[in-house]
């Protein structure tokens, strides 16, 4: 039964499966993806992309360390990651394109379910590896909840997460160190081999988390991957938020704590990059549930980062309009994440400001 299986898998494409992939312990993140990779995506109305893992276990084309040219860095979560639209369409190789006269080479560093602390580590990590010249981190509605162990822990367990300290914040590696700890064992390195060559193990463990997560649930809703909190809110009755919710659902207390939070992670990082003589900017991803352009209208963090990045002379590149006209030209902006309309409205955006 379970060879057939395996061979069902690997000559069908399921939609919420991503066949190909394989974790591996990353030893400041936690986990990450081994390079080159294939990865195969396919969604529920039948879009199906292929994409292949670079050097360094991103979603993008490869580099190389030589710098030849002004370069851009993109920092941030599954919107950088950006695995629903085949590699030519992702806004960052847009960009580079619509920059060749500038002689400007994008780079792109996702990682699905990070959060701004995530963004930040990677940023760490590859800035001066690279030599950045503008580090541009990539804002999506979820990443305060996913800077949070309590909110964010169940579905991204092996993250370092973040905490107010008296010195702005602190990091948390207790579970990145358990995994790191417990890949030494036996029991992981079985686990591993398995889910390394057999798919079939990959779906179990993707729907035993779905059923986790949302309950006995045969597919998971259009409205849990939008980060829109409607079907959140029906299925969960506990008090503590979820990383999707809007600021409205979470306690006031929360609320105040996640923005100080995040705040501070930014700060730093802005204070870091011009030290170093980087530019930095945000680059902010519109909730797939707002539609008005008017930000006191919205139910978001937009304001609050707005305001954050005024009081604290950050740049903030804002492409809602140039999202909501390709929107009411007909274009299909969004589903489950950017279509590659979505992408092309998102890369105009930041061209224009860059320009």
């Amino acid at each position: 039964m379970l060879v057939l299986g395996e061979i069902f898998i690997r000559i069908t494409n399921i939609p919420g499966v991503d066949k190909g992939t394989h974790y591996t312990i990353d030893p400041l993140l936690g986990y990450g993806d081994i390079p080159y990779q294939t990865l195969y995506y396919c969604n529920e109305r039948g879009d199906k992309v292929r994409r292949i893992f670079n050097s360094y276990g991103y979603l993008d084309a490869d580099h190389k360390k030589e710098k030849r040219s002004y370069r851009i860095g993109f920092f941030g979560d599954s919107y950088v990651e950006a695995r629903q639209v085949p590699l030519e369409n992702t806004f960052f190789r847009i960009t580079e394109k619509s920059l060749k006269d500038y002689k400007v080479e994008c780079l792109a560093f996702g990682r699905e379910s990070g959060g701004t602390l995530t963004a930040y580590l990677n940023s760490v990590r590859w800035t001066h590896y690279f030599d950045l010249d503008l580090i541009v981190y990539v804002f999506c509605e979820n990443d305060l909840g996913d800077n949070i162990k309590a909110i964010k822990e169940k579905t991204a367990p092996y993250f370092p997460f973040a905490y107010l300290a008296d010195d702005g914040y602190g990091i948390d590696y207790s579970n990145r160190d358990k995994l790191i700890a417990y890949s030494h064992t036996i029991s992981y390195k079985i686990k591993a081999f398995i889910s390394k060559h057999f798919l079939v193990s990959r779906l179990i463990k993707n729907r035993m988390q779905l059923l986790r997560n949302y309950g006995l649930k045969f597919k998971v809703s259009q409205k849990h991957i939008s980060m829109s909190s409607e079907a959140e809110d029906m299925d969960r009755k506990a008090a503590n938020p979820d990383q999707n919710d809007p600021p409205s659902a979470w306690p006031l207390y929360l609320k105040e704590y996640a923005e100080k939070l995040d705040g501070a992670i930014i700060l730093k990082w802005k204070v870091e990059a011009e030290r170093d003589s980087k530019k930095f900017a945000i680059f902010y991803v519109p909730s797939q549930a707002q539609k008005a352009l008017d930000t006191k209208k919205q139910d978001s963090w937009k304001n609050w980062l707005e305001l954050f990045c005024r009081d604290e002379n950050i740049v903030f590149i804002d492409p809602t309009q140039d999202l909501i006209k390709a929107e009411i030209s007909g274009k299909d902006i969004f589903y489950d994440h950017f279509t590659i309309y979505g992408h092309k409205a998102f890369s105009d955006s930041f061209v224009k400001w860059f320009k």
